[in-house]
């Protein structure tokens, strides 16, 4: 489990507690990291988009174009996070970083 992996968590995130993809930003410790939610909505129009028409999207693992919310980070207990998707890579990575600042 590394920083820009994407995994699948049930976790509580708006009050909707539906399985989603989580981007890591925060290499676990002490039993959590830090993670972004992601979505296939931009509910404010200010999330990072991950276009599936990108050259690094099949990387993501993701099925259709979706949304980074970096609003805040979320900490999340390693052991819910189930299933890895994939990770952000390549220019994709490049740009989400210079885009979040991380």
């Amino acid at each position: 489990m590394n920083r820009f992996d994407i995994f699948d968590a049930q976790v509580d995130w708006g009050g909707c507690t539906d399985r989603r993809p989580w981007l890591i930003v925060e290499s676990p410790a002490h039993g959590r990291a830090g993670c972004f939610p992601i979505s296939g909505q931009d509910y404010r129009g200010t999330a990072f988009p991950l276009p599936d028409g990108d050259a690094d999207f099949a990387a993501t693992g993701l099925k259709k174009s979706s949304f980074v919310h970096d609003d805040r980070i979320v900490p999340i207990a390693v052991d819910l996070l189930k299933k890895r998707r994939g990770r952000l890579e390549g220019d994709l990575l490049a740009r989400f970083r210079a885009y979040c600042g991380i």
